[in-house]
């Protein structure tokens, strides 16, 4: 109703309530009623060319580090 455009990653999906987790990993939750449209977008929330200076190694050590670590607790 206010002209808000949200972007993030669905946490919750009900009757009543959207969550999403933005970039920043800060929550948004949304009446349901409240959402004029809703999409799926097909490209990632990392910015473009985030990996570019990072060298093959860098990558799968980082990509490995990520499947390892322990998630964020709210």
């Amino acid at each position: 109703h206010d002209g808000r455009v949200v972007q993030g990653l669905l946490v919750e999906d009900d009757p009543q309530v959207v969550v999403l987790r933005d970039g920043a990993g800060q929550t948004v939750a949304l009446e349901r009623e409240a959402i004029e449209e809703r999409r799926v977008l097909p490209r990632s929330l990392m910015p473009e060319g985030q990996l570019a200076p990072l060298s093959d190694v860098q990558v799968r050590d980082l990509f490995a580090y990520l499947r390892t670590a322990q998630p964020v607790v709210d």
